[in-house]
């Protein structure tokens, strides 16, 4: 009978000890599942802010040159682990041009989210977002002029979907800004084949066909992009720009012209005729050209 109560005082002590161990177990399960709800919360916090703010959604600047665009939202049918659902739901394109630099805060934030997510695809060893959320991080990076960064998070938006259009049509815009210009023209063509109205890729095409000297083919790629869409006045300008390198200045001021009519507060146009008025040996014109490129460049900064 003793032996019996001393197993059974045994049995209970060991008992004891198992649930004391597993109270210790939930206790660092609770603590790590804690920190790790805090980290996702303060991220999702921190990408909705950073798109709210920056609003990546479209750039049409005055000057010549690349244009981006956010583009339509692309997802890719898979399961995605848990802890990114919260954050890819807050991955939306605010409508909201950013004609603007990124404020220092925007950097930080667009910094932070890159580095969690980068992260998460390392963990993973594939791109865990969306196309659309990686064109967004990309467009970010781009607007900082880290365009092989850019290019990164282009790459993995193209690897999640082929056919996704401004992904190819961006890192275009980004190796045009590292002067790869040949490599550019092949993610051109390739966004032009899977959309052949797209305005702004055949006028990207154009000043990449300009910078290394092709004119002839460039004012076809500028004249294509007017076709599609007459009021783009970037691609006049752009036109009779390729125009005045070949010496065809008469017919670049008309274009020129054209230009300024579709967006009379164009300065950049304004000062491009007042130096082909100059060459042409009609100061006085020229003149009130650059006169008016001032005045609109001053209102501008104001």
């Amino acid at each position: 009978m003793k032996k019996s109560l001393k197993a059974m005082k045994n049995s209970l002590k060991a008992m004891k000890n198992s649930l004391k161990a597993m109270e210790k177990s939930l206790k660092a399960m609770e603590k790590s599942l804690k920190e790790n709800w805090i980290a996702l919360v303060s991220l999702v916090v921190a990408i909705g802010t950073l798109f709210a703010m920056c609003g990546i959604y479209f750039l049409e600047s005055e000057e010549r040159g690349m244009i981006i665009r956010a583009g339509r939202e692309e997802s890719k049918e898979e399961a995605k682990p848990l802890e990114l659902i919260d954050i890819l739901s807050e991955m939306k394109v605010i409508e909201k041009g950013i004609g603007k630099k990124l404020s220092d805060s925007d950097k930080r934030i667009a910094e932070s989210v890159a580095q969690e997510l980068d992260k998460i695809d390392k963990r993973f060893k594939k791109p865990m977002g969306d196309p659309s959320d990686y064109l967004k991080l990309g467009n970010a990076k781009y607007y900082r002029k880290n365009y092989k960064k850019a290019i990164e998070y282009y790459d993995k938006a193209i690897k999640l979907n082929r056919d996704y259009v401004d992904a190819w049509y961006n890192k275009g815009a980004a190796l045009g800004k590292l002067g790869q210009y040949e490599e550019a023209l092949k993610y051109y063509d390739r966004a032009i084949k899977l959309n052949p109205d797209f305005a702004e890729v055949w006028n990207n095409k154009g000043v990449v066909l300009d910078e290394l000297g092709r004119y002839e083919e460039a004012l076809k790629a500028y004249d294509k992009a007017i076709e599609v869409k007459p009021d783009f006045a970037n691609a006049w300008y752009d036109k009779g720009f390729a125009l005045h390198k070949l010496g065809r200045d008469e017919e670049a001021l008309k274009v020129l012209d054209k230009a300024i009519e579709v967006k009379p507060d164009f300065a950049n146009a304004w000062y491009g005729k007042g130096v082909i008025l100059g060459k042409l040996g009609r100061d006085e014109e020229a003149l009130k050209s650059f006169k008016k490129a001032k005045e609109l460049r001053s209102q501008k900064k104001k």
